[in-house]
């Protein structure tokens, strides 16, 4: 079967029957969009092609109908530059916002529903940028520094890799402690010692469904009842958990301070849970 050779492209093809390549027969019976700028070809019966397919083609507008500014060019979208951006209708689906009435390539949206605008990119607070000082608008929630020269800066100022350190007192004693950045969390309090940190933890029980342990703590003053050491101090259950029992609970009554050594010598029965019961009823008394 011989080729023959298209009279409009010059392509080869096998259509026998036509003087014309497949492509060609098909772009000849198609013209271009009638929107003004746009190339793109469409069938006969296609009022626009497909980008524009949303777009008001049936009159074309002189003057803006948003702010009634005459066009310079008359236009079927028939809205000027600035209300094509600025133009907003209350959103239908409740949220209270106002949206975008008009795209970006000129869609006008009849019945808004739903976020067509990045309403919180657009509306952001601006940020105070942590060199130079001045309001910016942040492109994310955690932007910091407003240009590269402030960028610049930043990193002069806080080498990224010198180990960085900000100063805290102790809760307990008031004793200066460097911690880093990373460590720092609101309304945490910070301890020198595993003596601070009892005391700190036997000073924020409150209310009557406190720790049991911070109770015990705070009854014993942190400190060992037999001995009275207070620089590591455990709360030991007089009678075992494991034994069930009524007295074999976080009562208060069943628990009491002792140091390292003590809790040993009464987990290994070497100190009477008797004795242990008038350590507590001396202090009470």
């Amino acid at each position: 079967m011989g080729c023959r050779i298209c009279e409009r492209c010059g392509a080869k093809h096998r259509q026998t029957n036509s003087p014309l390549c497949p492509k060609c027969r098909a772009l000849g019976s198609k013209r271009k969009c009638p929107i003004e700028g746009c190339d793109t070809l469409i069938s006969p019966e296609a009022k626009t092609c497909s980008a524009h397919r949303r777009l008001q083609t049936s009159t074309a507008y002189t003057h803006c109908r948003e702010c009634a500014q005459m066009l310079a060019v008359p236009s079927c979208r028939g809205v000027c530059a600035h209300c094509l951006g600025e133009t907003r209708v209350l959103c239908a689906c409740g949220c209270g916002r106002y949206r975008r009435k008009y795209g970006r390539e000129g869609q006008v949206f009849e019945y808004v529903s739903g976020h067509n605008d990045n309403w919180s990119q657009a509306r952001r607070p601006p940020a105070t940028c942590a060199v130079c000082g001045r309001l910016f608008q942040a492109a994310t929630p955690k932007t910091r520094l407003c240009s590269h020269e402030c960028r610049t800066r930043w990193l002069t100022i806080n080498p990224p890799n010198e180990r960085k350190r900000i100063r805290v007192e102790c809760a307990a004693c008031g004793k200066e402690l460097f911690r880093a950045p990373s460590s720092l969390h609101p309304g945490r309090s910070y301890a020198c010692s595993k003596q601070c940190r009892y005391i700190i933890v036997a000073n924020k029980v409150s209310g009557p469904k406190s720790d049991a342990k911070k109770l015990a703590l705070r009854r014993d003053e942190v400190r060992c009842r037999i001995c009275g050491f207070d620089i590591l101090v455990e709360v030991h259950h007089i009678t075992p958990k494991r034994r069930g029992g009524e007295n074999g609970t976080d009562a208060l009554e069943n628990l009491i301070t002792l140091c390292p050594n003590h809790h040993t010598m009464a987990d290994r029965k070497l100190i009477e849970q008797d004795t242990l019961r008038r350590y507590i009823a001396n202090l009470v008394e």
